[in-house]
């Protein structure tokens, strides 16, 4: 049966998940129905692989070479290296700097860095790395005295030093131009990476500024397609290669890219990207009015991460419902037609808390009871009045413990 790409563009107005209020974007978001469409019509249009050499093969590496430009337009300095997802980009750069550094073995990492990022860092120690883990506070900030006091003894031996720049479950901002600085004073040689996945229109983000070696992203995450994303990386790329074979992606990621997605994904990019203050601000204004209607309805909530003015993404409001189960408030707020999550998706399927409340310390209690927000440029006022309404319904339904074991 053949689908008709005009068709699409008003088959993505159609209600989905029953109208329900998706507060779960920090898990990934719902593809832009434009994005959608202009999906179909790459994927219809430019089908050939772009490393053919007849006609068909040169328009699709035209259109990839175009995607390429376009993010990298924003990115001055840094080389644009599609990838089939933020976990492959993250894998790319650690992985592939640590193959580069031979006489340097030591990979630094925040303790609240995502799962990906430790376990690309794991995956270096039987190539013999030495992993450390960054200490952070109470919010999930990196202590960067503590920092600079391991620098100061081992910088010469860092190979990789891996900061993210928003903390995905506590929505933390990374003090990133201040690591920076430390690496350049310790450990000159070190190579600065930075998981950006959360920060791309969430928060006002200036990588030339920060000045990492590199840089990952994520579509999906932007409202752009599934199985995109990117390493970003400062030129003259010095990298070992992750995937090996046709040579694809300056030698650095072999296999036929996927050029629909790469357009998908640029055009997702600069909506995050150039809108980024616009987008902030609205998001300001949806996490303030989400908290402070939680804060009527449930006065014992505990908003977690940094509780001053920036230093949390507005993108995501981490609450514990004390001596209830987060679990348990997800889905009774879910049968209600409103859906969160209990932290990082990667994982929430877990029923102990995760490393990143345990690296801030949290009292179990509170890290048993807790349920993260993920909110998108997209959602409405009217949005987050409805899901205050529910919560308001939902809450007192939920079994409460006095202890929790």
């Amino acid at each position: 049966m053949r689908v008709s790409a005009q068709l699409l563009p008003e088959f993505a107005k159609r209600p989905t998940m029953h109208d329900a209020i998706y507060l779960d974007n920090a898990a990934t978001t719902r593809t832009d129905p434009a994005i959608a469409a202009q999906l179909a019509e790459d994927s219809l249009r430019h089908y050939a692989n772009p490393a053919s050499t007849h006609r068909a093969g040169l328009a699709a590496r035209r259109r990839l070479e175009q995607a390429r430009e376009t993010i990298a337009e924003r990115l001055p300095g840094y080389r644009v290296v599609f990838t089939a997802s933020g976990t492959e980009a993250i894998h790319l750069a650690i992985r592939g700097a640590f193959g580069v550094r031979p006489r340097r073995r030591r990979v630094l990492v925040s303790a609240v860095e995502h799962p990906a990022v430790l376990r690309a860092a794991e995956a270096l120690v039987p190539l013999g790395a030495e992993v450390e883990t960054i200490a952070v506070d109470a919010a999930g900030r990196v202590d960067t005295e503590r920092l600079e006091a391991r620098l100061a003894e081992v910088g010469e031996q860092v190979a990789v030093c891996a900061v993210m720049a928003v903390q995905n479950e506590l929505g933390t901002i990374e003090p990133l131009e201040r690591v920076r600085a430390l690496l350049a004073r310790h450990a000159p040689q070190a190579f600065f990476f930075v998981d950006a996945v959360q920060a791309l229109g969430k928060i006002v983000f200036d990588p030339e500024t920060i000045g990492a070696h590199a840089y990952a992203f994520a579509s999906h995450k932007i409202h752009g397609p599934k199985g995109m994303g990117c390493l970003a990386v400062r030129e003259p790329v010095h990298l070992a290669p992750l995937l090996t074979g046709g040579g694809q992606e300056f030698g650095l990621r072999s296999g036929t890219p996927d050029v629909p997605g790469a357009c998908g994904f640029a055009t997702a990019f600069v909506e995050a990207f150039d809108h980024a203050a616009r987008h902030v601000r609205h998001l300001e204004s949806l996490r303030a009015q989400l908290a402070e209607g939680i804060a009527r309805i449930e006065p014992g909530a505990v908003v977690h991460g940094p509780g001053e003015p920036g230093g949390c993404s507005p993108s995501i409001l981490s609450v514990a419902f004390p001596g209830r189960r987060g679990e348990q408030v997800q889905h009774a707020l879910e049968a209600e037609g409103l859906y969160c999550s209990t932290g990082s998706a990667c994982h929430s399927a877990e029923r102990k808390p995760g490393h990143v409340l345990r690296a801030v310390g949290m009292d179990p209690v509170l890290a048993e009871g807790t349920v993260r927000f993920g909110l998108s440029w997209t959602n409405t006022e009217a949005e987050i009045e409805r899901a205050l309404e529910i919560i308001a319904a939902a809450l007192p339904r939920v079994p409460a413990r006095a202890t929790i074991a």
